[in-house]
């Protein structure tokens, strides 16, 4: 197994190896919190369905979207909040948020896939959506649901966004 490195602090570097359930040895971590409680997904079968995870101790455990194909875990918080996107059964990608354990799925209107991608202290959240040209757009969702779409570079083609902090300043 080949170790992932998920963040330098300084001279220590956090590793672990890829999830237990990985059949296409491609474990991705994709977030950390200040607990060091990673999240991220691993794919399995054909490679085409995704599990989401979450690692504390050296334990995985999985965690799916309830009804959901396919589950990316995005991003955690410090205080265990999380974010992503998930695959229904009809092939719809909209983006979620756990917020207290309770998950609330989301999409920006005419979106095939809205991903979220970040999820800050104040439960807003920053990500890319996939409109129906193909074309990727930013977004943020404030922590009571309003979405705020296109989020767009000036003069680009496409806008991803990948990140914000506590000020809700985003990167992409």
């Amino acid at each position: 197994m080949v170790p992932i490195v998920l963040r330098e602090t300084g001279l220590q570097l956090m590793q672990f190896n890829i999830d237990p359930n990985d059949t296409c040895n491609s474990t991705e971590g994709r977030g950390i919190n200040n607990s060091r409680l990673v999240c991220g997904d691993y794919g399995v079968g054909d490679c085409t369905i995704s599990h989401g995870f979450f690692l504390t101790h050296n334990s995985f455990s999985q965690f799916d979207v309830p009804g959901s194909t396919t589950t990316l875990v995005l991003e955690v918080n410090n205080i265990g909040d999380f974010a992503g996107e998930f695959t229904d059964t009809t092939g719809f990608g909209p983006g979620f948020v756990s917020i207290g354990g309770i998950i609330t799925s989301f999409s920006v209107p005419g979106a095939a896939f809205t991903f979220a991608y970040q999820i800050n202290s104040s439960n807003q959240t920053a990500g890319q959506y996939l409109d129906g040209s193909e074309i990727f757009h930013g977004f943020w969702r404030e922590a009571n649901g309003v979405l705020h779409f296109p989020v767009d570079a000036p003069g680009s083609t496409q806008t991803l966004l990948f990140g914000n902090n506590d000020s809700n300043w985003m990167v992409g």
